[in-house]
């Protein structure tokens, strides 16, 4: 029996091949043969797990800059067309409401799938073991957009909504994947953290995406975790990328259905009859305060004014 000594699993296949001739002996069955199978050990199995997530850092933080950017410009073209009545403009000039964000979409849809081909070429160029990971780009491609229009009706100014969408997608995109994924190795208490904060990473559609890819290019490791037989875990598989895929889904409705409301006009409706008389109360109450502080001053200020008065009629009398 030749093994290569210079090899990690050397020692471990000479003990075993010795063991399976001790048996033999005293078994005394010469046909009796011992199977070998090699398992990393617990360290070696988390230090692993670092060294996959370290490998998908890079890609995963290129996916949140790029669509975060392109996020970025959406979200403030969308507010700013809203702010100089350009929106408007449109609509009076002939345009209905549905065609506009028609329009919005296909674009939108079709500058996501070009920075989707982009990232699958190099995920090719790169020999990144990664297969299936243009069915999760090309959900986001399309879910993405009418996230973005879904949340541009919470802002009335572009500069803050810019800067909101850069600092959540870049700690959603990139830091809390990568994150979600390290922790799932170390111990039970670091796994449960990670289901917690699962549940609130759900709603951002980069999460998603970048942790959709990170399952699938560490699919083996999910599958030593769960104890699944050898190469059976495929990448869109429930515990791989296939819940990611399902709440990219739900995402995407969700988001329609918001955006036909808000064009509707149907959440002033309700913040009218509920938030407005709230408002004038407090708004009410602000002026009543400030009402005793103007009050106060204009005193003061008519007792000085007729302190310069009688000083300036008894210089006059002495005069």
């Amino acid at each position: 029996m030749f093994l290569n000594a210079s090899s990690i699993p050397a020692p471990q296949a000479y003990t075993a091949y010795v063991l399976q001739g001790i048996m033999r002996d005293q078994l005394d069955q010469p046909e009796l043969r011992l199977n070998f199978n090699e398992r990393p050990l617990p360290f070696g199995f988390k230090l692993q797990s670092y060294v996959n997530a370290g490998q998908g850092v890079i890609t995963t933080m290129s996916f949140a800059v790029a669509f975060m950017m392109a996020s970025d410009s959406l979200v403030q073209a969308i507010i700013k067309e809203r702010q100089t009545n350009v929106k408007q403009q449109i609509l009076i000039s002939g345009a209905s409401r549905w065609a506009y964000w028609a329009s919005y979409f296909a674009i939108d849809v079709a500058f996501h799938q070009l920075l989707s081909g982009v990232a699958m070429a190099t995920i090719i160029y790169l020999e990144i073991d990664a297969p299936d990971t243009y069915t999760l780009l090309s959900t986001f491609s399309v879910v993405n957009p009418v996230f973005i229009y879904s949340i541009s009706w919470l802002f009335e100014n572009d500069a803050q909504a810019s800067v909101l969408v850069r600092i959540l997608y870049f700690a959603f995109g990139g830091a809390a994947p990568i994150a979600s994924q390290v922790l799932q190795v170390i111990n039970r208490e670091c796994i449960e953290w990670a289901e917690f904060l699962r549940q609130y990473f759900y709603y951002w559609p980069i999460y998603n995406l970048n942790f959709g890819y990170l399952s699938i290019s560490n699919r083996k490791m999910i599958e030593l975790l769960r104890r699944f037989p050898k190469d059976t875990l495929k990448p869109l598989d429930w515990e791989a990328a296939g819940e990611c895929v399902h709440d990219l889904v739900i995402c995407f409705w969700f988001c329609v259905v918001f955006v036909i409301f808000a064009e509707m006009g149907f959440f002033k409706r309700i913040s009218k009859p509920t938030l407005r008389p709230a408002w004038m109360y407090i708004t009410h109450a602000l002026k009543f305060l400030k009402r005793k502080k103007r009050i106060k001053m204009y005193n003061i200020r008519k007792d000085y004014d007729v302190a310069e008065v009688g000083e300036s009629s008894e210089d006059e009398e002495e005069m």
